[in-house]
């Protein structure tokens, strides 16, 4: 299993990278691959062509997948399927970079689900 911390987008409502974003000394980016790592997993981040520059200030270039512009859709789901052309036998577990509050707790309960279901097609959390 891959994780992948969605960090593309123009940022027009937040005027600002959300993914560079500053919480507890650390980028929302920075907190998404930490928690995923913290899971043993490989990390990368997706990040669009405009964003690549300053992530590669942070994060290795080898982590940095940037949107497919081969590809005629735009948002999250050009970012996901981006990922998947450069992994196609990896399953992927995906974290939007917004979420840094998010509980590293419920990913991996979100992983022993996905472990005891291999076969499953997806696995969303819901409230």
């Amino acid at each position: 299993m891959l994780g992948v911390v969605l960090c593309g987008g123009q940022s027009t409502r937040m005027g600002t990278d959300k993914g560079l974003i500053k919480f507890n000394g650390i980028s929302w980016a920075e907190a998404g691959v930490e928690k995923l790592t913290s899971l043993q997993l490989p990390v990368v981040l997706s990040v669009n062509e405009n964003q690549l520059a300053e992530y590669a200030a942070v994060f290795p270039s080898q982590q940095l997948i940037t949107d497919n512009d081969s590809l005629n859709i735009k948002g999250p789901l050009c970012a996901v399927l981006s990922v998947h052309l450069k992994y196609p036998a990896e399953d992927l577990l995906v974290l939007a970079c917004d979420m840094p509050l998010m509980e590293t707790g419920l990913i991996k309960e979100l992983i022993a689900y996905y472990s005891r279901d291999a076969g499953a097609a997806a696995f969303v959390y819901t409230i």
